[in-house]
């Protein structure tokens, strides 16, 4: 490996190691103070669905077989 590899994966593995612990910090401090959201759940809001009038009859190709 050359010097400059080493020193690249040094940087990343340093910036890893401090953003994991950060995380690891805040959520204990969330679990801590209990305002911990154990919904585990995206909340988002429900898209609103409107369904058009569909046809009662559907008209075929007269090539087909059935």
């Amino acid at each position: 490996m050359k010097t400059d590899e080493i020193v690249d994966l040094l940087r990343i593995y340093g910036d890893a190691t401090y953003f994991l612990e950060r995380l690891i910090k805040s959520l204990r401090k969330k679990r801590k103070d209990g305002d911990w959201d154990r919904s585990m759940g995206v909340r988002e809001q429900p898209a609103e669905y409107v369904a058009g009038a569909t046809p009662t009859e559907v008209d075929l190709p007269e090539d087909m077989n059935l």
